[in-house]
């Protein structure tokens, strides 16, 4: 099984707790489901980024 979560939003689109509600929680409901699904050997591996402007 493969699966690619690519959501997010930036602080200049929405409020700080959209940005959590999405990227962090959307990202935990991912990897949730993934695990339900997967088999007991799975793996997962996430990575986020942040450019100057959001720090």
């Amino acid at each position: 099984m493969r699966v690619i979560h690519a959501a997010g939003v930036s602080p200049t689109q929405v409020s700080p707790e959209r940005i959590v509600h999405v990227d962090l929680f959307g990202t935990a409901y991912v990897l949730d489901t993934a695990h339900v699904a997967s088999s007991p050997r799975c793996c997962s591996t996430t990575a986020a980024t942040a450019t100057p402007t959001d720090l």
